[in-house]
């Protein structure tokens, strides 16, 4: 009985120590997608957006331009990223700015 109680006590105290070890959200740089080029409507209200979760987060928000196809080639730019670091989301973030228009 003694030993499963030190193992248990054991266990507990390993996972208590990983949880208290998690980076904080955003602990490192984030980089904004625009998923259109430089100067287009995305990218003037995606530059105040970064602007502002820079004062607001206290980490850097760079925009990383990726236009073409729509929009398409900055969404697949984010998608890839996502399917390669979902297991490591902490080591990096990035987010996306995409417009949407309606016409009638």
């Amino acid at each position: 009985m003694k030993r499963r109680v030190l193992i248990g006590s054991a266990a507990a105290a390993a996972l208590a120590g990983a949880a208290r070890a998690q980076e904080v959200f955003p602990s490192r740089p984030v980089s904004m997608v625009v998923a259109f080029p430089p100067g287009g409507q995305a990218d003037v209200v995606g530059r105040p957006v970064a602007a502002a979760l820079e004062r607001i987060w206290r980490v850097a928000v760079p925009i990383v331009n990726r236009g073409g196809a729509a929009g398409a080639i900055g969404n697949a730019a984010v998608a890839k990223f996502l399917r390669a670091k979902v297991p490591e989301i902490m080591e990096q973030f990035e987010a996306i700015a995409a417009t949407t228009s309606m016409e009638t």
